[in-house]
């Protein structure tokens, strides 16, 4: 996977925390939430790439499906249609798909499907691109833990801000143009896209040339987001919520989407290997 392995984010500010000087309690406060009750285990599965190709997606050097995500993951119609017929764009499944560290839906705490690399069960406020805005966060996305109505204020808070100065961003003519080649560069300590300073373009899909300088890390046709958060130029920088990388497209309701940050370390919790005659969900929860 080329995206889910950065750890480039923006931390967006945290309005109505109070002052700064707060610090660490205030920025452990929101992922922490209501510790009184122990949640259920994520459902975490070690699949094969027969089986993810079964279930309709593919990735690395397996034959590739019509709908091309980000990087080198595919994905069949069917698997697609699915969440199409729930109102999702390709962008903001593919944003979700490729997040399998947002491990439990944020409205109702229950446990999603995952595997190493993919969010197979989408809680349905994903459906724009845009989680924070969207979904009424009464449970952390790691853990499960429940929300203080506090925390829950202040992650609308934030997504409203966030929406904004995005807005101001684009309203301003920022990623209107089509990238060039000569604007674009790969960088594989990151295995990522990254764009010549001050281009502001954007990329709906990669062009030849990206697959070539990538070394196939990104497929021709598949979809490229622009901007890290810690990078977007007028958009608040400092806080305890994380958004990763955002993807400018006009086939997102907003106009941009992005995926939630993954948290820094590893998941040291195994993954299981699926029970004989069990079927992993899929689809919108």
């Amino acid at each position: 996977m080329t995206r889910q392995r950065m750890h480039i984010a923006l931390a967006i500010v945290a309005l109505l925390l109070g002052a700064t000087a707060a610090g660490p309690a205030a920025a452990q406060r929101l992922d922490r939430g209501n510790r009184t009750a122990a949640p259920p285990p994520p459902t975490k599965y070690r699949v094969s790439d027969d089986d993810l190709q079964r279930i309709g997606i593919a990735h690395g050097d397996m034959p590739a499906f019509p709908n091309k995500c980000y990087g080198d993951v595919s994905v069949s119609n069917e698997f697609f249609g699915q969440f199409r017929a729930k109102g999702f764009s390709l962008e903001a499944m593919c944003l979700a798909l490729t997040s399998p560290w947002v491990r439990y839906n944020v409205e109702t705490g229950k446990p999603l499907a995952l595997t190493k690399d993919f969010l197979l069960e989408i809680p349905d406020c994903f459906k724009n691109g845009t989680p924070f805005l969207d979904c009424t966060f009464a449970f952390s996305q790691w853990d499960g833990q429940k929300l203080t109505g506090r925390d829950q204020r202040d992650y609308r808070a934030l997504a409203n801000a966030v929406d904004a100065a995005v807005h101001r961003v684009l309203a301003r003519g920022r990623y209107k143009t089509e990238c060039r080649c000569e604007d674009m560069q790969w960088e594989p300590a990151i295995e990522a896209v990254m764009f010549a300073p001050r281009a502001y373009c954007k990329v709906d899909v990669a062009p030849p040339c990206l697959e070539k300088m990538s070394e196939r890390a990104a497929r021709t046709g598949s979809l490229v987001t622009e901007v890290f958060g810690e990078e977007f130029d007028g958009v608040p920088s400092k806080g305890t919520v994380f958004y990763g990388e955002f993807d400018i497209s006009s086939r997102l309701p907003r106009g941009y989407g992005y995926r939630i940050h993954s948290p820094e370390g590893e998941d040291d919790s195994p993954y299981l290997d699926l029970p004989p005659g069990q079927r992993i969900g899929i689809g919108v929860q």
